[in-house]
């Protein structure tokens, strides 16, 4: 099986990866200018746009990953068990039995 070639073989799409990261990696194919058409010896390209969102890690923001999602839910735990946010949580009991936990506090064990 040969390797598929994007330019070549004029694939154009999204792929969207979501995992313990994500990332975003998109290519369009657009037209091209009327400077480009005028520079070609009667032979039109194809031009391509690419495009990549996220990917950066946990530094800088894997937002909806598995990562983000596990902490933010760790966070809204440790904020209602320290009275910060005073909404109540069921999460709180669900992460405790998960991990056979018998208190927050155990969490930075």
């Amino acid at each position: 099986n040969p390797l598929l070639d994007w330019q070549a073989d004029c694939l154009v799409g999204i792929v969207s990866i979501v995992g313990t990261g994500t990332i975003a990696f998109g290519v369009k194919e657009s037209l091209p200018t009327a400077q480009e058409e005028g520079e070609e010896s009667g032979e039109l390209k194809n031009h391509f746009e690419t495009a990549r969102v996220s990917g950066w890690g946990p530094a800088f923001g894997d937002t909806g990953s598995g990562y983000d999602l596990g902490y933010r839910l760790l966070c809204a735990v440790a904020r209602c068990h320290d009275g910060r946010d005073a909404r109540e949580t069921s999460l709180t009991a669900k992460v405790l039995s998960h991990l056979e936990l018998q208190e927050p506090q155990q969490l930075i064990k």
